[in-house]
């Protein structure tokens, strides 16, 4: 029987046979063609399966796979996709050219790789066999040798009558198929989408009784019927959701039920978008609770070392089709610059749920991807959803006209209902009185203290582990801890600081200001841009376990000592120049809009 390797196994040993392999890339398309409903043509699909990995028989290429060789070394080149395509002409001429170029392009790709077809056909402008064409003659040298292992293996395995291509004909294929794929128009193939999507999935399970248990959860839509309840502490859930409307933005203040209120907008399968990965992780344990039943997935730099969720999510967070995700937006920013795999992406998302939570974070360039994403999410059909608690209104503009006014529910909460949520007396000081803070801490308090900088975050640490003597609850988190260690830290913060109703010091940095639900009595920050500010605001008095109740907020002048950074020095300025005026008295949530919009006018 002709054995070909396609993969290494565990430590390099017990490798998959190729057959094995293509059978489990073609189940898994072929189930993926019809949980999504993707409509790919099934001869399509068997075909690429079949010819996909053919050229792993090329001598070359098994010598890097088993790293006898360097693959980086230039001289050493071989891409099997290059070699697999040789034995086209096996492929019925209708859907040849089709198959081809997805064989050529499953993993990189054709044209804008270095190592790519287009590259590698023609070096130099010549196009002929020789050791100066060395990664051509790569992909071609030897072929008659094991070209006949290829050839005995689709007889033995699937009955197909090949041949060996002689060089010429290599060369011809080679160079047709180059200047194909620099003809190709703009735009995306859904096959090679699903393709590439079944190639990822076979590739990361041994074992195929494994992969068939696990692929079950893929494409399942949740039951959202969790969010149906309705709460008046909670306005957003007394409002009426209007199936007419295929997007949502939705502006509202802190503890007034928006993530609830979005969820029950959902109808498909959804992507939870956050900035922060303390807020990514926090959501995903808060949406898994509420799904249950149903593999919520989690992706971001530090997503493999949570403990929260399962290896097998873990595993399925970086493939396709999972009922729900929660992720920042960069992970699916490779549909808006066509980067590698952007379009199993696609097809994974295309006119599926999607959510930006809080996307006044975003700012600079990172505002205009997020934009710029927004527009391809709409032109692939996906339901958008927006929602924040602060937002200039020229940015709420630049979102609708987008979405279009008509096809959006637009939900804002009127005015009487606003001053419900009037919970925060606003101070502006010019510097940390650490006699005040140890004496709200003596009295019992929940303390915040947020720094715009690392730095100045673990000196005021340092300094009150210093002023307590080391005998008070203080904890210091920021974004450039160990990422084991962060991940220790956020679990202490939600679970042991949060939860307890002893007193406490947390100091951080921005990232506690978005989607952590933790409610603190009082809180000492410095100044920054004013949308992050309401947001900081929102993690203290976030219960109002009684309306009318109001907690201090000390606001520090950080326009001296570059202390502002990483805020625009103008804006932080005008923010504290907006809270100097209302000094002492309570923050009116009605007024927020305006004060937001005289800040970034």
């Amino acid at each position: 029987m002709p054995y070909i390797q396609a993969k290494l196994g565990i430590n390099g040993k017990c490798g998959i046979d190729l057959f094995q392999h293509e059978n489990s890339v073609y189940d898994s398309i072929m189930t993926i063609n019809e949980m999504g409903s993707y409509g790919i043509n099934h001869d399509i699909i068997w075909w690429f399966s079949v010819m996909h990995d053919l050229g792993k028989a090329n001598k070359l290429f098994l010598s890097n796979m088993l790293r006898e060789t360097d693959a980086r070394d230039e001289n050493n080149v071989c891409r099997h996709e290059i070699s697999s395509i040789l034995f086209i002409d096996v492929v019925p001429s209708d859907i040849r050219d089709e198959v081809a170029l997805l064989v050529l392009s499953h993993h990189k790709s054709i044209v804008n790789d270095n190592r790519g077809l287009v590259n590698i056909a023609m070096p130099n402008g010549r196009f002929e066999l020789s050791d100066d064409n060395r990664q051509l003659f790569n992909h071609i040298n030897g072929i008659e040798l094991w070209g006949q292992k290829v050839v005995e293996y689709l007889r033995y395995h699937y009955g197909i009558k090949a041949e060996i291509p002689t060089h010429e004909r290599c060369l011809d294929i080679i160079k047709y198929y180059a200047k194909k794929a620099n003809g190709a128009p703009n735009g995306y193939s859904e096959a090679r989408g699903i393709c590439m999507m079944g190639d990822h999935i076979a590739s990361a399970y041994e074992d195929d009784t494994e992969r068939i248990v696990e692929m079950e959860k893929l494409y399942k839509i949740p039951n959202y019927s969790v969010y149906d309840g309705s709460d008046e502490r909670y306005p957003l859930s007394m409002i009426e959701i209007d199936r007419t409307k295929k997007h949502t933005f939705c502006t509202a203040p802190c503890g007034c039920g928006k993530t609830n209120f979005i969820m029950k907008r959902c109808t498909k399968r959804f992507f939870y978008t956050l900035p922060f990965q303390a807020s990514i992780n926090a959501m995903c344990v808060r949406l898994g609770r509420d799904l249950e039943g149903y593999s919520i997935g989690l992706k971001h730099g530090s997503s493999n070392n949570v403990d929260f969720i399962d290896d097998d999510t873990k595993c399925l967070s970086n493939l396709f089709g999972l009922p729900g995700k929660v992720l920042t937006p960069f992970q699916i920013m490779p549909i808006s610059f066509c980067l590698k795999g952007y379009e199993s992406l696609i097809m994974d998302i295309k006119g599926q749920d999607v959510i930006f939570d809080e996307v006044h974070t975003y700012n600079g360039e990172s505002m205009t991807y997020v934009l710029e994403l927004i527009k391809v999410l709409h032109y692939l059909g996906c339901n958008i959803h927006v929602c924040t608690a602060t937002m200039p209104s020229i940015l709420k503009r630049k979102i609708l006209d987008v979405l279009g006014v008509e096809n959006t529910q637009i939900v804002e909460l009127e005015k009487d209902t606003l001053s419900t949520f009037n919970r925060h007396i606003v101070h502006t000081v010019s510097g940390y009185d650490f006699e005040e803070i140890k004496k709200r801490y003596e009295n019992g308090e929940k303390i915040l203290i947020v720094r715009n900088q690392i730095n100045n975050a673990i000196t005021t640490y340092l300094d009150l582990l210093k002023k307590f003597d080391g005998k008070a609850k203080i904890m210091l988190i920021h974004s450039s801890f160990e990422r084991s260690e962060r991940v220790l830290l956020e679990d202490k913060l939600m679970n042991d600081f949060n939860r307890s109703e002893d007193p406490c010091i947390v100091v951080s940095t921005q990232v506690v200001e978005v989607s952590i639900d933790i409610n603190f009595d009082v809180m000492f920050t410095d100044c920054a841009d004013i949308m992050s500010l309401i947001q900081r605001f929102g993690r203290i008095n976030r219960q109002r376990e009684r309306i009318g109740v109001m907690k201090d907020v000390y606001v520090i002048d950080s326009t001296h000592d570059k202390m502002f950074l990483p805020y625009d020095e103008e804006i932080v300025s005008k923010t504290f120049d907006v809270f100097k005026r209302i000094n002492g008295k309570v923050i009116d949530e009605s007024e927020i809009q305006g004060m937001i919009d005289y800040v970034h006018n």
